[in-house]
């Protein structure tokens, strides 16, 4: 008996001998000052402070009160003590996604699979296409480079503001669960192998155009309405 409970107590300090050299994780608040390198930086938030397209029930013509897919509500600042910067652009429909409004009514891509497969595709967000409660993006940092600071930088032509909640920087292998700060993560199936921003290009054109695509879908442009 006394042998099983000490090969028990030994598996089980070798599994969290193993946990803690595949992955280093650390817990972080905006604005985050600080000197030091990381694999992957996670990104939790992304909704906005008013969760809703347009006013409600009329919507609204004023470029500050609309929140529209492919809207760029602002931008989370890295900087490094090399100097140098880099910008991951907040934008609806890639790293920003509605909450409530999604959760209760998701047409016109619920009832359209190939626009739901589009967004899905397009949204970087854990959680988010599901109508999940925590929404996370992942972003594949340069471990070479020394993280000094990140901020949060609003777009002043846009009302409200987006919401980041917390961040997670892990060092190695990337666990399926991030915990030990205010919120904890789950990675719903493998969503982040094919669903992870590369810091050297966090807006690619291709995420561009597909974003266009689905505005395309849900809006109605000036030149249609002369149709009318």
């Amino acid at each position: 008996m006394k042998r099983l409970i000490l090969l028990i107590i030994m598996c089980f300090c070798l599994c969290l001998k193993t946990n803690s050299e595949s992955s280093d994780t650390t817990w972080a608040c905006l604005p985050f000052e600080g000197e030091a390198s990381y694999d992957f930086l996670y990104v939790i938030g992304g909704y906005h402070s008013i969760d809703s397209g347009s006013p409600f029930p009329w919507g609204a013509v004023n470029i500050e009160d609309i929140r529209f897919i492919g809207d760029k509500m602002g931008d989370l600042v890295i900087e490094y003590t090399d100097g140098g910067k880099d910008e991951i652009p907040l934008v609806f429909g890639y790293t920003m996604w509605y909450k409530v409004y999604w959760t209760n009514y998701k047409e016109p891509f619920a009832s359209n699979k190939e626009l739901l497969n589009l967004l899905k595709s397009t949204l970087h967000l854990n959680e988010a296409a599901e109508g999940g409660s925590t929404y996370t993006f992942r972003v594949r940092m340069d471990s070479g480079k020394t993280i000094k600071r990140i901020t949060l930088k609003d777009n002043p032509n846009k009302n409200g503001t987006p919401a980041i909640d917390g961040l997670y920087f892990v060092k190695g292998t990337p666990p399926k669960k991030l915990d030990g700060g205010q919120i904890s993560v789950l990675e719903r199936g493998s969503f982040f192998d094919s669903h992870t921003i590369d810091i050297n290009d966090p807006y690619p054109d291709t995420i561009k155009e597909a974003l266009d695509k689905l505005k395309s879908a849900v809006t109605v442009k000036k030149e249609e309405l002369k149709d009318v």
